[in-house]
């Protein structure tokens, strides 16, 4: 009786352990997945836009 106790409480708890990992990759990961690639795709137009920004300011005091 005490034994498969034990036994069912480790099944328990390794269910659980795997729910808490499920939850990790379906939920929490993903979430931080979109997070990062904002914040990469902000940075990218960051710079674009600096660039761009540069080139104007060569051009204009020549075409003056």
């Amino acid at each position: 009786m005490l034994e498969t106790l034990k036994r069912e409480i480790s099944q328990m708890e390794r269910k659980l352990r795997f729910l808490k990992y499920k939850i990790v990759l379906t939920v929490v990961l993903p979430v931080f997945i979109v997070i990062l690639a904002v914040k990469v795709i902000r940075t990218y137009v960051n710079i674009r836009v600096r660039q761009i920004a540069e080139r104007q300011e060569a051009i204009q005091p020549d075409e003056r």
